[in-house]
């Protein structure tokens, strides 16, 4: 699972206040919080691909399934975060500019969400259908999960932006991009306990005794 970002800046001159030049000195100039968004792109319905062999996909398949089985079905996801902040910048009169950030917008990509079955599992037949409907439920977990932690993502972002200070540099897209940095990683943190959700719902319908259900469900395989 990737994670990129991308920023944005607006620099608008501002005039500086009396006794701004002090060395260090960047005092707020903003009326309010910075407005934050956060938005996301989740498939509602996963991708299909039918074009892999059992052999690439078990290459591709962390898990193990037991003695006597083969993978015929896989659900590849991957996702990136990306953060744009908009800025004012304050001119000072030694030439630095004090930088303040005046809004946030996070989004959550998912860039891949596909079911894949087994080429040598014709459509139409009995495993075809049964290793599709599998791997269905793994792109419903997946999206359910990303779903369910938006508010969460969304409240980080909002309060670690309202945390930013004004930077005072005589590069202001330095300074841009650590407040970039700053917000992704104050989402690290949520990301990763979503990951770690959603990995554990997926061990949960990957085990010896679902594999059996699975196997029942066909005379021939």
């Amino acid at each position: 699972m990737k994670r990129l970002f991308a920023t944005f800046l607006l620099a608008v001159a501002v005039a500086p206040p009396a006794g701004a030049a002090g060395t260090g000195y960047c005092p707020p100039f903003l009326p309010g919080p910075p407005h934050v968004e956060f938005e996301a792109n989740i498939p509602v319905q996963p991708a299909f691909d039918h074009r892999l062999s059992r052999a690439e996909i078990e290459s591709r398949t962390s898990h193990g399934m037991g003695q006597g089985w083969r993978a015929g079905g896989l659900t590849t996801v991957a996702y990136e975060t990306l953060v744009a902040v908009r800025v004012q910048t304050l001119g000072l009169p030694d030439g630095s500019r004090c930088v303040q950030v005046t809004g946030a917008n996070g989004r959550l990509d998912v860039r891949d969400l596909t079911v894949h079955v087994a080429r040598e599992h014709r459509p139409g037949t009995c495993p075809f259908a049964a290793i599709r409907e599998h791997e269905m439920e793994h792109a419903a977990i997946a999206r359910q999960t990303f779903l369910h932690h938006l508010p969460a993502l969304r409240a980080r972002l909002e309060e670690e932006a309202r945390g930013l200070p004004p930077i005072r540099t005589a590069q202001p897209d330095e300074a841009v991009q650590a407040a970039v940095d700053r917000l992704l990683a104050a989402l690290a943190p949520t990301l990763k306990i979503m990951e770690t959700e959603m990995t554990l719902a997926h061990a949960g319908i990957d085990t010896p005794e679902s594999y059996q259900a699975l196997g029942r469900r066909c005379a021939i395989w």
